[in-house]
């Protein structure tokens, strides 16, 4: 009974049984309102019983002549398939022919002679009563086409029977046919739960299902890049971890063995691996923090031009060094801004250690920064190599490298952007980067931060 098919199947039986009822009824309130015109016509007409009575009785007929009159009557009725009960009363009220079955549902008309009354008639249409098909006013002696009232009700209890068949079994074929895509919904389900994350959902059905489904496969498509990205990230991070470790498993089993003296040499060395380590451990710690919207913030009125001028001048021995240009451009006098000034300084530390990686010498970095309709726009551009497109989606993404083997031996975690991204995000702005490989190549990052 839970099942959707099975509610829906009641549910259109219900329906058609409900209106195979009303049909009915109002099928016999409309033969009855029919069989009461076509009686009344035949009792009122010109040549009808009342108006033959009326002319009796005017004429000084009799209240046993009149008797005859409505047998006459009666049998004229019944060839026309039309049967209406009479009821005749003398002056005094009294029953002199014929019986009705109502008390109250009949009708009546007097009749006088001399201003005084002397019959009264009462006529009751029947249920059963049904017009001709054909001429009322055809010759008695003509065959009645008019089938018996019991055929005709038989007939129409088969045509109700059959056609609730028919639409109940036309309800249960729809049920289960718009029933069946969530039936395959929920197989895929299933499967997707079972962690088969390659299954999808086929997009059939009404247009509110094919929209679940839509839905469905897009939330699997999300959870799926998740959990590669997940994995990608375990793999990443045990290999990472794994490195240093090694290294200095290594050099202390050979200081013990005597293969390395013990110098300050070696120490450094192995102090070397245990920052490496410690910069990971860290930037793993503050990815963290912004995944559950923990990240803190010490926010503080700070002056952007200043913020930039300090890492350009932290940052200028290093560009002079490698023969590269490192170029600030602050268009207009910058608003103070609310944000943390550590973290944001953070940020565009990572990101000029990359630009000035990858930029050759005799290349150009430029700091860049405006005031946008309500936000502060930051732009570190160079004319680096760039990044391909391919990798552009997932230059955020944790331990994602372009270059795996060169930033790991300048001592990076490959976390530097991926964290940049999640500080920025938590100050409500956002950063984006736009690259090109061909000539002339460059890539710039852009930090918006609005203005609060």
């Amino acid at each position: 009974m839970r099942q959707l098919w099975v509610q829906l199947s009641l549910a259109f039986a219900g329906v058609v049984i409900i209106s195979a009822l009303l049909l009915g009824v109002v099928g016999d309130l409309g033969a009855r309102a029919e069989a009461n015109r076509f009686a009344n016509n035949l009792i009122f007409a010109n040549n009808g019983i009342i108006a033959e009575l009326t002319t009796h009785f005017d004429d000084g007929g009799t209240v046993e002549d009149a008797i005859q009159i409505i047998r006459e009557a009666e049998r004229e009725l019944r060839q026309l398939s039309v049967r209406v009960s009479f009821q005749l009363l003398n002056d005094n009220n009294r029953v002199i022919m014929g019986q009705i079955q109502s008390r109250d549902n009949f009708s009546e008309v007097t009749f006088e002679q001399d201003g005084e009354t002397v019959a009264t008639l009462r006529y009751e249409v029947n249920r059963e009563a049904r017009p001709p098909r054909g001429d009322p006013n055809r010759p008695q002696n003509e065959p009645n086409q008019q089938p018996p009232p019991n055929e005709e009700n038989n007939q129409i209890a088969l045509i109700a029977i059959i056609g609730s068949i028919v639409g109940i079994g036309g309800g249960i074929f729809m049920s289960r046919q718009l029933t069946k895509p969530l039936a395959q919904l929920a197989s895929t389900a299933r499967q997707f739960g079972a962690r088969d994350f390659s299954t999808r959902s086929a997009i059939t059905g009404t247009q509110e299902v094919r929209e679940v489904a839509l839905a469905f496969n897009q939330m699997a498509d999300a959870i799926q890049e998740s959990e590669t990205l997940r994995n990608n990230l375990i793999a990443d991070t045990a290999h990472e971890l794994r490195t240093p470790l090694s290294v200095m498993k290594g050099n202390l089993r050979a200081i013990i063995d005597d293969v390395y003296p013990l110098s300050k040499t070696e120490i450094m060395h192995l102090y070397e691996q245990t920052r490496h380590l410690s910069r990971l451990v860290n930037d793993l710690h503050e990815l963290a923090l912004a995944d559950a919207h923990e990240l803190t913030l010490h926010l503080s009125a700070t002056d952007v031009t200043t913020l930039l001028n300090e890492v350009a001048d932290v940052f200028a021995p290093v560009a002079e060094a490698d023969n590269i240009s490192l170029i600030t451009d602050f268009r207009d006098p910058l608003p103070t801004v609310m944000l943390d000034a550590g973290r944001i300084r953070q940020v565009i530390h990572n990101i000029l250690v990359n630009a000035l990686r990858y930029t050759p010498e005799n290349g150009t970095v430029t700091i860049r920064a405006f005031e946008g309709a309500s936000s502060v726009i930051i732009e570190i551009e160079d004319t680096g190599s760039g990044i391909p497109e391919e990798h552009l989606k997932h230059i955020f993404e944790r331990l994602y490298r372009v270059d795996s083997s060169r930033d790991r031996e300048s001592g990076g975690t490959g976390l530097g952007l991926a964290i940049g991204k999640a500080i920025i995000e938590a100050h409500k702005g956002q950063v984006t980067v736009n690259s090109q490989v061909t000539t002339p190549s460059g890539t710039c990052f852009r930090i918006t931060l609005p203005i609060t």
